[in-house]
């Protein structure tokens, strides 16, 4: 199956006066850079735990086949 590409720019309705619009013509771009970032992030300041920490985690834990910090950071 082929993908539909557009080079057409996509307009919203702008925002404090400005002009709101979603351009295509990027070149080769990566939609997972922010996770990439978000690890190198959490490797060197533990985010991801402390994320985890703020939550409870009332999961079963005979039923529950990863743990509560793991699946966050996999979210």
């Amino acid at each position: 199956m082929s993908t539909a590409c557009t080079s057409e720019p996509l307009p919203f309705q702008g925002v404090a006066g400005r002009e709101v619009v979603a351009r295509f013509d990027g070149g080769t771009l990566t939609s997972d850079s922010g996770a990439v970032l978000l690890r190198k992030v959490d490797r060197a300041t533990g985010l991801l735990a402390q994320f985890a920490a703020c939550f409870a985690d009332h999961r079963d834990t005979r039923e529950s086949r990863m743990p509560w910090r793991r699946w966050c950071a996999s979210a």
